[in-house]
């Protein structure tokens, strides 16, 4: 079976390997006990992403937020920019 030309399998594979991540930490987060581990914890996935819109003087459009819909804000545009970043990738290394 030939895959369609716009799938990317390093493409899926970065956003598995991300989401992957992101599943392990908050639920390890959800576990942890101590309230200081479990903020760091469920900070993780979205730093550099919550880090690149304070730069561009965003930030406080998810002050006040809840987890839930930070994660609902940022992690499908990160999703889009890992699937072309791996879709890239894998094209270079099949040539």
């Amino acid at each position: 079976m030939r895959k369609p030309r716009w799938l990317s399998w390093a493409g899926i594979a970065v956003c598995t390997l991300y989401l992957a991540l992101t599943v392990w930490l908050v639920l390890d987060a959800q576990t942890n006990s101590d309230p200081k581990s479990a903020y760091i914890l469920m900070e993780l996935p979205v730093m550099l992403q919550t880090a690149a819109l304070d730069v561009i003087d965003m930030r406080a459009w998810l002050s006040g937020k809840t987890w839930m819909t930070v994660y609902l804000l940022v992690v499908p545009p990160t999703l889009a920019v890992l699937y072309a970043a791996g879709a890239m990738l894998g094209s270079v290394l099949e040539q």
